[in-house]
This record gives C-alpha cells, structure tokens and sequence, in this order.
C-alpha cells in the first residue's frame, strides 16, 4: 500500500529541529498530513478534509496547518501532541 495515495499532490513541507535530530512534516490534498520522525512515516490526523498549503512549528510537539482551496472555505488546524 502507497504512504501516499493516488492522485494525491502535497503542497507543503516543514522540517523542524527535535534534539539532535529532525522531524518533517508533509501536507496534501485531502486533509493528508505525513510526519518522518527518524524512524518511519505515520499518518497523523490532520481534523480537516481540506488541502493543507502551509505548515508551521515551533517544535515536533507544536505546529499549525492551513488550508482550503475554493473561495470562502478555509482551514487553520493545530496540533500540541
């Protein structure tokens, strides 16, 4: 099974200081979020159906996404895990 599925484009990248290693974290169509935590890939729920376009974290704990792609609709979505 693709991490990724089919016909899904991603649209943003963050990679964020986590000690002495990285941590990243990829938005998509859909609501998709990836996260790489040196170990692998998860899936981590996004709470939105809507493209993310943009990320930003303060730390591997901390991060917001936004999104929406048709006029009027909008998403910010934040996380603290």
């Amino acid at each position: 099974m693709a991490l990724v599925p089919a016909g899904l484009d991603l649209h943003a990248v963050e990679v964020v200081p986590a000690g002495t290693r990285y941590e990243v974290f990829i938005g998509g169509e859909r609501g998709l979020v990836l996260r790489f935590s040196g170990a692998g890939w998860t899936l981590p729920k996004s709470q939105t159906s809507l493209t993310i376009s943009g990320l930003s974290f303060a730390n591997a704990q901390l991060g917001f996404a936004v999104g929406g792609v048709q006029e009027g609709l909008s998403v910010i979505v934040g996380t603290s895990a």
